[in-house]
């Protein structure tokens, strides 16, 4: 299969079979202080991340880097890996699988997903479609494709980007009833300066703590410090 288009790719990376992976590092006990002063890494939620189309795990190493030296523990840290080239729908299933898996591990009740990209539609269908509201306390969107992208159009026929298309039947099904069921806390951030999710503002949600941004282009939002600071305290406020 040829490369898919650069005009909606996320970052680097191979499809593959899904895989879950974990940022281990040293483990602080409950209740000590984090870094900077910051209430300890165990008292702050474990983070799931979800990379976009043709993205990888790797996409969020400055993240983490990010969150970790914002207080978090990097054992807390954790980025899924997806097959990007299959259906949204199965990219929910694997990040459900990978959410019970954090939880399991880490003796947390929620965890806080934070997406960018098509990753905001493999989370909404997660939350939305699987239950995972019941699981997740927090849905950071980076640039989501949450109504869908008018460049999708460049990498079709691979059936995510089918999906991506602005009224396909994934968007309408997806759609249906609540945009931010539960007692799920979601924001989203988006920029006019985007250039890959056209409309800009698809990625609004109804319900949502709702950030447009004056200039963030698509993938700077993987690596913004103001970005990263902005949503660090949107998962801090419980």
């Amino acid at each position: 299969m040829t490369a898919a288009p650069t005009a909606v790719a996320d970052g680097p990376g191979t499809a593959g079979e899904a895989e879950r992976v974990g940022r281990a590092g040293a483990a602080g006990k409950a209740g000590k202080a984090g870094k900077g002063g910051h209430p300890g890494g165990r008292d702050l939620p474990p983070v799931v991340f979800v990379h976009g189309f043709t993205g990888d795990p790797s996409n969020w190493a400055t993240a983490m880097d990010s969150f970790e030296a914002a207080g978090w523990d990097r054992d807390r840290l954790f980025a899924l890996r997806y097959d990007w080239s299959a259906s949204n729908r199965e990219s929910a299933r694997d990040l459900a699988d990978l959410v019970a898996e954090v939880r399991r591990t880490t003796g947390a009740r929620r965890v806080a997903v934070v997406n960018h990209s098509m990753g905001g539609l493999v989370t909404q269908w997660y939350v939305k479609k699987l239950g995972g509201h019941r699981h997740v306390g927090h849905v950071v969107s980076l640039a989501g494709a949450h109504h869908g992208t008018t460049r999708a159009a460049d990498c079709l026929p691979l059936v995510p980007c089918a999906e991506m298309i602005p009224g396909s039947p994934f968007l309408r099904a997806l759609a249906r009833g609540d945009e931010t069921p539960g007692a799920t806390r979601y924001g989203t951030w988006y920029s006019p300066c985007d250039g890959v999710i056209v409309p800009h503002d698809s990625t609004r949600l109804r319900g949502a703590l709702n950030r447009e941004l004056p200039c963030v282009d698509h993938i700077a939002f993987l690596t913004d410090p103001g970005v990263m600071a902005e949503i660090q305290r949107f998962v801090r406020r419980g």
